[in-house]
């Protein structure tokens, strides 16, 4: 299956605790496959660094 996932859920997708984990494991088993424009991936980006810029 190939998906698009918001930005949001990227983010929370690496609590130890998260409500997305069962998706984490499917990108890692390879079951899903994250597909994203340009535009997506650099919101990717900004928001990452902003989180990091924070820690």
């Amino acid at each position: 299956m190939t998906v698009v996932i918001d930005t949001n859920v990227i983010v929370q997708m690496f609590g130890s605790q998260s409500p997305y984990a069962r998706l984490k494991q499917a990108l890692n088993n390879g079951e899903i496959h994250l597909v994203a424009s340009t535009s997506i991936y650099l919101e990717y980006e900004e928001v990452v660094v902003r989180y990091a810029d924070e820690a």
